[in-house]
């Protein structure tokens, strides 16, 4: 369940990557057309490498302890508890009532993450999902 959340935290990043944790404006959920498989976005036109998949699954790790550290024990629990549940991993956030510290520090995590995820791609792949976004009307994924 960890893996499907924070894969759907990275997927938000990559097509939505002006979502700011500390405002809680999230999407409802990644595009009905994106899949996750084995934490990695499966986007339709991106085809990653086999080294870029891996580097995924670590910033994936990474990004996961990272939150892990932020969230008191009672948050984890009811995080995974609402993605066991159906929950939208995003929309389960929302309800965790996080302190204006822990939305800084996972606004930070997210920034980082972000960061990582624009280092591991192409400049063909991001333009591809520059034109994705631009199709779906919502701006770009990166500030370059």
């Amino acid at each position: 369940m960890k893996t499907q959340l924070i894969s759907a935290l990275i997927t938000t990043i990559i097509l939505g990557g002006t979502a700011s944790i500390s405002q809680a404006q999230f999407p409802s959920a990644p595009p009905a057309n994106i899949q996750i498989q084995d934490g990695i976005p499966q986007i339709p036109g991106i085809n990653l490498s086999e080294e870029q998949k891996e580097k995924f699954k670590e910033v994936n790790q990474e990004a996961r302890s990272r939150i892990s550290e932020i969230l008191t024990s009672e948050q984890r629990e009811d995080l995974e508890a609402a993605v066991k549940a159906g929950n939208n991993p995003l929309d389960a956030i929302k309800t965790l009532d996080l302190s204006k510290d822990q939305k800084k520090n996972l606004e930070k995590v997210q920034k980082w993450q972000r960061s990582q995820l624009k280092d591991i791609l192409t400049r063909q792949q991001k333009m591809k999902i520059m034109q994705m976004r631009q199709t779906r009307g919502r701006g770009l994924p990166f500030r370059f």
